[in-house]
């Protein structure tokens, strides 16, 4: 099969069409690429990570340390990694608080450290799932039983 000046002038066309969609995607993926760490992890690797870099932070807000502002947009508080008691992060966050952001509840945030405050553009606050209500209220009943089952077949 012959190629004439077309054949070719089209499989050029169609090679760079696609190493450009090849460029565009690869450096797309990276530009989104961010790291999810807990609050511990983080601490760990604070070191190696660029002044500048956006990440992703989860841990649960600490009790007693919710600040919000008089306009509701302005929010300052301190999450930290349950079972590792030094491992706190101050967080700033600007914009609307999630209806299920609370103390003690877990929350995802993304943003950047900046001078040892975690500055975050996204707040997201996780909803306790009823399976863990439940096996807390299942606890909670097996306590006020002196750890007697009730209701058990056996």
């Amino acid at each position: 099969m012959p190629f004439n000046k077309t054949r070719i002038r089209l499989l050029l066309g169609l090679g760079v069409i696609l190493t450009a969609f090849g460029y565009l995607f690869i450096s797309g993926m990276q530009a989104s690429q961010v790291y999810y760490l807990t609050v511990d992890e983080y601490q760990d690797r604070a070191a190696t990570l660029a002044p500048d870099e956006p990440f992703r932070v989860s841990g649960r807000v600490k009790p007693d340390s919710v600040v919000l502002s008089d306009t509701g947009l302005d929010l300052q508080f301190t999450v930290y990694a349950p079972g590792h008691a030094n491992a706190t992060m101050a967080v700033a966050y600007q914009g609307v608080v999630p209806d299920t952001f609370m103390e003690n509840s877990e929350v995802v945030v993304e943003g950047t450290m900046k001078n040892d405050v975690f500055q975050a553009h996204t707040l997201l606050a996780k909803c306790p799932s009823k399976y863990e209500a439940l096996a807390d209220e299942e606890a909670q009943k097996e306590a006020e039983a002196g750890g007697r089952v009730t209701g058990s077949d056996t």
